[in-house]
């Protein structure tokens, strides 16, 4: 029939039978390297889910430890003056926008993995901003004795950024200096273009 001689029909066979038993295994091992890339990164995902639960119940449970000790302190009647009750209320409310904090943070983040928080981005004075994000960390720094010194002169006066992403970072990073400072320290801000 003009084809190839059957020896040689025979050999293209078992060369064909080599090649689709090599793709296979490698569509095999491809597939297995996907499927064990997509675990991974599953759990890795459930160990951080499992991490920032731990972390934000541990940091839930500060503040309110220390709210319920002042509040069963006044309700004893353990203050002996006006000051004492004045310092106990303070420190209530301090702790209540700790928690307040505390709160907005995990919906953020709730809202940023669910896609449901989008960046709007708008022309911003940042020495304004910074200068609230200073204003809304004064009472907690007061509390423990901590200055907080602002240079905003270099500040841009025009600056693109979505400004209430912008205003609960710095937020954050100055209660966190406040937190970690040491009583009696200094927290100093800086702005300036580079």
């Amino acid at each position: 029939l003009g084809g190839p001689p059957p020896s040689r029909l025979a050999d293209l066979r078992a060369v064909l039978y080599v090649w689709a038993v090599v793709l296979l295994l490698a569509l095999v091992a491809a597939g297995s390297w996907v499927v064990i890339r997509g675990v991974r990164k599953e759990a890795r995902q459930v160990q951080l889910r499992s991490d920032l639960l731990s972390s934000v119940s541990h940091e839930l449970k500060t503040p309110l430890t220390s709210i319920r000790m002042f509040v069963d302190t006044l309700l004893m009647g353990r203050t002996e003056s006006p000051e004492e009750t004045r310092e106990c209320l303070f420190l209530i409310s301090r702790e209540t926008e700790r928690l307040s904090r505390l709160i907005g943070q995990v919906l953020t983040l709730a809202q940023l993995e669910g896609g449901a928080r989008r960046i709007v981005r708008s022309r911003v004075d940042l020495a304004g901003l910074l200068d609230d994000a200073c204003d809304s960390v004064q009472a907690e720094a007061e509390g423990a004795s901590i200055r907080i010194l602002r240079d905003l002169s270099a500040a841009p006066a025009d600056f693109l950024m979505d400004r209430g992403a912008m205003s609960e970072i710095l937020t954050n990073l100055l209660s966190n200096a406040v937190k970690y400072s040491g009583r009696g320290r200094e927290v100093r801000l800086e702005a300036r273009a580079e």
